[in-house]
């Protein structure tokens, strides 16, 4: 794979390289000598994840004790955790290293943070998230960065199913990383709710005969394997329930609706917890992603206004926070700077 990309850069000659989170493109990139922009969900800046990369202890560690510890402790365990992170397999990718290193690649950093240590980095994310934090000399905070609605109605079935009897509105989506079994246990949460819910159910992901099994003959949940334009339909929503995913909660965030959550992975996790700390989301972990834990979560969102008064708070930020320019203004100075012309 690297060999491809240093070829193809060396054939065609760009003048900057903008690639997401690709080792093997900032490996070549670095090769063959040419300015590189990288998008990052999270700075990649060893200070930064030793210091801030986990803000809970991670799901995936499963230790049952921890889910016992007061917050205070489990903070600080993060903490430590963060450092320690970079130890891992994920940051150190030994066998990326030794090819790398075979073919000339003599960054300092032999590890993810130095096939990431390219001109500038971009996390489009709120700024607001990293205020006070060492983010290191390359990394910009551009905004968040996501697929805007397009023009396109809500679906009529839809737009009925809401329109309905003033019961609270659910929208279940999990996007593309979302898992079978938790997807199904938010439908088997919301067809015993007093509410309107509208579930997106990807066909790579549950089936919709297998999706109707766990809904029975409730009347209440909007069952679809359809393309939904997804900002649109979380704005008719009271809560959302998601994965973690970038792009699914700043979509959320955008909408202005509370967000109950479950993270894939840690990033994930990441994710959902600066929204929990802002006061706008609850974030289930993966081993209590239970029916009457995701029935208890939606409960205390849609009773407490409080919930929804952060999330839109948090939507005029994002609103006021044009990552599509921030991102394209840095682009262009990197370009400017590097190919002297000063356009």
């Amino acid at each position: 794979m690297i060999n491809a990309i240093v070829e193809d850069l060396r054939l065609d000659r760009p003048d900057l390289v903008v690639f997401g989170f690709i080792p093997h493109a900032g490996i070549a990139a670095q090769l063959v000598g040419i300015p590189a922009v990288v998008y990052t969900p999270f700075p990649m800046y060893r200070p930064w994840v030793e210091r801030w990369f986990l803000q809970d202890v991670p799901d995936d560690l499963k230790l049952g004790i921890v889910d016992r510890l007061p917050g205070r402790l489990r903070k600080r365990m993060s903490k430590r955790l963060s450092t320690l992170v970079t130890r891992s397999g994920f940051f150190r990718q030994p066998s990326l290293v030794r090819a790398a290193q075979e073919h000339g690649w003599s960054n300092p950093q032999a590890d993810m943070f130095g096939m990431f240590d390219v001109d500038i980095q971009l996390v489009n994310d709120l700024p607001s998230y990293y205020e006070g934090q060492d983010i290191g000399p390359r990394t910009r905070i551009a905004g968040p960065l996501f697929n805007k609605p397009a023009d396109v109605p809500v679906p009529q079935e839809i737009a009925n199913h809401f329109a309905g009897d003033g019961a609270p509105k659910v929208f279940v989506s999990m996007g593309s990383s979302g898992e079978k079994e938790y997807l199904l246990t938010a439908i088997d949460a919301v067809a015993g709710m007093n509410c309107r819910a509208v579930v997106v159910c990807p066909p790579h992901v549950v089936s919709l005969d297998e999706a109707r099994g766990h809904a029975g003959n409730a009347g209440n949940v909007l069952l679809t394997d359809r393309f939904v334009p997804a900002p649109a339909v979380n704005s008719l929503a009271d809560v959302a329930i998601i994965h973690g995913g970038q792009g699914t909660v700043q979509t959320a965030v955008y909408a202005g609706t509370p967000v109950v959550g479950v993270g894939m992975q840690w990033e994930q996790c990441t994710n959902l917890d600066r929204l929990a700390q802002r006061g706008s989301a609850i974030r289930i972990p993966r081993g209590k992603w239970r029916v009457d834990r995701v029935r208890g979560a939606l409960e205390k969102l849609l009773t407490d206004p409080a919930h929804t008064t952060v999330a839109k708070q948090l939507q005029a930020e994002l609103v006021s926070t044009d990552g599509y320019q921030m991102t394209g203004d840095l682009i262009w100075d990197l370009l400017s700077a590097t190919s002297g012309s000063g356009a």
